[in-house]
């Protein structure tokens, strides 16, 4: 009996639970690596692009809020990001100017804000500029 005990101890079996937590683990560390090896080789180098657009307007108590979203088209993250809303008339002139900095718009990611004005922003020409960013 104890030549059987020291058997089993010298060539242990794994119970199907433990095969399976094993499997899974090393199925998960192969995608992971899967993922981080084609990421460094096909992955992108495109700088920021930032596009705007607005989502919304509200009336508040002050004026008005344009609810405005910043998404990041590009491969690398920007920060300080510096949104620009012009209420453009239809001679061309620029009535009002609104201005919302983003700390960080990541890659492939959006970020929302809000830009305030007197003017009703509904009445004129609304132009949405991402003027800059910083490399972080």
């Amino acid at each position: 009996m104890a030549a059987d005990q020291q058997k089993q101890r010298k060539n242990p079996r794994l119970t199907w639970p433990e095969a399976v937590s094993a499997t899974s683990g090393l199925l998960i560390l192969l995608g992971v690596l899967a993922v981080l090896g084609y990421d460094g080789i096909v992955g992108g180098d495109a700088p920021p692009a930032i596009e705007v657009r607005a989502e919304a307007v509200h009336e508040t108590r002050g004026g008005h809020l344009v609810q405005i979203v910043a998404r990041n088209e590009g491969d690398e993250t920007a920060a300080t990001v510096r949104v620009v809303g012009r209420l453009v008339g239809p001679d061309g002139t620029t009535v009002e100017t609104s201005a919302a900095t983003f700390a960080y718009v990541p890659a492939g990611s959006e970020r929302s804000g809000g830009l305030y004005f007197s003017a009703d922003p509904q009445r004129y020409a609304l132009r949405l500029d991402a003027e800059g960013y910083v490399r972080p």
